[in-house]
């Protein structure tokens, strides 16, 4: 127990990252005040209500959780714990995806960001060093290049978390995937989602990616209501689940369930 509240640099860095988020968020906000298209919808605002009340049930549940997960022995379970050790030439192979991948990603949610409302080819134009890598690097690129730029950009993201997965499997393949979701996907996510509520803070409301609909229309990114009378993935959705996710990997976290449930332990007869 000790060993999971203990201060170490990387667990440092992480709660400096969310600090950093949090303030950027209130600066944002304050110099993105958010109009009725901007702000959150009803529904939003209730699906966010409900990922906090998951989190608040994590955190309170946190230590018989992994307690029973760790004596399972199901073979969903086996093959989780399994550490597996992938070939040089795999890894090597690996560290290519991820630099090439993060690279996409950035490249394209940089563009996306910097286009505000007007899109790829505004910020092609007002800032010349994107149209030269573009030129000289994202477009050169067979078949994807071919594709929605949203796309693009989602296809580059998963090849950059396959690749750092595939680096991460000697820890365990459970423990490759959650450390890739929370400590590389949830941050991603959440600077450029701070960044989009700067520079395009309508788009928030909209769906995080013009395929990612559910109920309603496929509108090419285009605003238009869901069945249940909002974009039922919004980009504040989006926003709010990556910072629970990677709240989740803050070790001091499991402080409040272990008080809880060794006082349940001393008080019972």
């Amino acid at each position: 127990m000790e060993a999971q509240v203990k201060a170490t640099p990387s667990s440092i860095l992480l709660v400096i990252f969310i600090w950093g988020a949090i303030f950027s968020m209130l600066t944002v906000s304050q110099s993105q005040q958010p109009d009725p298209v901007a702000a959150p919808t009803q529904v939003c605002i209730v699906e966010m209500v409900e990922v906090a009340g998951i989190f608040l049930a994590w955190v309170i549940f946190k230590q018989p959780a992994e307690e029973a997960i760790g004596k399972d022995n199901s073979s969903i379970s086996r093959f989780l714990r399994l550490k597996v050790k992938p070939p040089i030439a795999v890894r090597g192979a690996a560290i290519v995806m991820f630099i090439a991948g993060s690279f996409g990603f950035a490249f394209w949610a940089t563009a996306d960001v910097l286009g505000r409302y007007k899109g790829y080819g505004y910020s092609f134009n007002t800032h010349p060093i994107l149209r030269t890598i573009y030129d000289r690097a994202m477009g050169l690129v067979p078949y994807v290049t071919s594709l929605d730029k949203g796309t693009q950009a989602s296809i580059y993201f998963a090849i950059g978390v396959l690749g750092l997965s595939i680096l991460l499997l000697n820890r365990g393949i459970g423990a490759a995937l959650k450390n890739t979701l929370t400590l590389y996907v949830a941050p991603c996510l959440i600077v450029f989602e701070i960044a989009l509520w700067n520079y395009a803070p309508e788009d928030m409301t909209w769906h995080v990616t013009d395929f990612l609909w559910m109920g309603g229309t496929a509108d090419g990114g285009f605003r238009a209501l869901d069945k249940g009378g909002a974009f039922l993935f919004s980009n504040w959705l989006v926003l709010c689940v990556a910072l629970v996710l990677v709240a989740s990997r803050v070790p001091w976290l499991s402080l409040p369930s272990m008080m809880i449930w060794r006082r349940e332990v001393t008080e019972s007869p």
